[in-house]
C-alpha cells in the first residue's frame, strides 16, 4: 500500500482551527459584550465551528497516530473519514445557515424570499443527504470505500457540492448589494469586501473537491484520495465558517475605530495644552539646528530636566516630566 502524505492536510487543519477560532472569540465579544444578546444566527455559527473542530481533531489525530501501522487499522481509519464526512456536511451547511440568517435582518422582500428558499432547500438536502450515507455506508459492515449504490452516491455529492457553491454565490451577491447600499465610510467597505474575498476560498475549494469525488468512490487508493478530498473540505468549510463569524464585526470595528480617534484627538489636545502654557518648547529644527542631520541636544543643556525628542520639523523639549 503506498505511502499517505499528510502533511499538507495537518498544516492546514492547523490554520483553519486557529484562525476560525479567533474570528468566532471576536463574534461573540461584539455581540455579548457590545450587544449584549445572543441570537440565532450565533447559535447556528457555533454548531458549526464545534462540529468542524471534532471532524478536524479526529482527522489529525488519526492521521498523526494511525498511518504507521495502515493494513491494520485500516477499518478504523475507514470509518473515522464515514464520521467525519457526515460531521462537515452538518458544519457546512450550518453555517451557510448562519450567514442566510444573518442576511435576513438586511434584505428586501425579494433577496428574503431567497434566502427562504435556500435555507429550506439546504436544510431538506442535508438532512436526506446524510440519512442516505447512514443507510448505504453503514461503517460498522463495510467501509465507506465499499458504500452501496456508487453511481448514486456520486450524484448527490454533485448536488451537494451544486448546492454549497449555490448558497455562496447567493450570500456573497446579497451581501456586496447591502454594502453598495449601506450608509458607511468607504475605508470599512473595503474591510468587509476583504474579509468577504475568503468566500472565493470556500467557492474554489468546493469545486475542486468535487473533481476529485469520482476518484475517491472507485479508487484503489481509498486513504489517499479520501485525504486529498479532506483536505479540500477543510479549506471549503474553515474559510466559510471565518467570513460568517466576522460577518457581523462592525459594531466593534466601528468601537475599535472610535477609540482610536479619540485617544489621537485626547493626545492632541493635551500636546496643545501643555505648549500653551509653556511647558513643551517646539524649536525648528532646519533654524535652529543647520546642517546637521541630527539635533544637537547637549546646545540646549540648560533644559537639565527636560526631555528632548524630534517630531517632524521641530525639536520637542518637553519638561512635564
Amino acid at each position: 500500500m503506498e505511502r499517505v502524505e499528510t502533511r499538507p492536510l495537518t498544516v492546514v487543519s492547523i490554520v483553519l482551527l486557529v484562525v476560525p477560532w479567533a474570528m468566532m472569540a471576536l463574534r461573540i465579544y461584539t455581540r455579548v459584550g457590545i450587544k449584549k444578546m445572543l441570537l440565532i444566527d450565533d447559535a447556528l455559527v457555533i454548531t458549526a465551528i464545534l462540529t468542524f473542530s471534532v471532524a478536524t481533531i479526529l482527522i489529525a489525530q488519526m492521521l498523526n497516530t494511525k498511518l504507521d501501522n495502515l493494513p491494520a487499522n485500516y477499518d478504523y481509519i475507514e470509518k473515522v473519514f464515514y464520521a467525519t464526512t457526515l460531521l462537515y456536511i452538518v458544519a457546512a451547511v450550518t453555517a451557510k445557515l448562519s450567514f442566510s440568517v444573518t442576511l435576513l435582518t438586511v434584505a428586501n422582500t425579494h433577496q428574503r424570499y431567497m434566502l427562504y428558499i435556500l435555507i429550506a432547500v439546504l436544510s431538506i438536502f442535508s438532512t436526506f443527504f446524510c440519512i442516505w450515507l447512514l443507510i448505504t455506508c453503514n461503517p460498522a459492515t463495510h467501509g465507506h470505500s465499499q458504500c452501496s449504490h456508487a453511481s448514486i452516491l456520486k450524484v448527490l455529492n454533485y448536488i451537494n457540492g451544486a448546492f454549497m457553491i449555490t448558497a455562496d454565490v447567493i450570500v456573497v451577491t446579497i451581501t456586496i448589494w447591502v454594502l453598495k447600499k449601506v450608509m458607511i465610510k468607504r475605508r470599512k467597505k473595503i474591510i468587509i469586501g476583504a474579509f468577504m474575498s475568503l468566500s472565493a476560498t470556500s467557492f474554489g475549494a468546493t469545486i475542486v473537491r468535487m473533481i476529485y469525488i469520482p476518484q475517491a468512490v472507485t479508487s484503489d487508493n481509498f486513504i489517499q484520495m479520501t485525504t486529498t478530498i479532506t483536505l479540500w473540505t477543510v479549506v471549503e468549510t474553515g474559510s466559510f465558517i471565518t467570513v460568517t463569524a466576522a460577518s457581523v464585526l462592525h459594531p466593534l470595528v466601528s468601537k475599535f475605530w472610535e477609540t482610536a480617534i479619540q485617544w489621537s484627538s485626547s493626545h492632541s489636545r493635551r500636546r496643545q495644552s501643555e505648549v500653551e502654557a509653556g511647558n513643551i518648547v517646539m524649536i525648528p529644527v532646519k533654524a535652529s539646528i543647520r546642517g546637521q542631520k541630527e539635533p544637537d541636544i547637549s546646545r540646549f543643556s540648560r533644559h537639565a530636566r527636560t526631555d528632548a525628542s524630534v517630531s517632524g520639523e521641530y525639536l520637542i523639549l518637553d519638561g512635564t516630566n
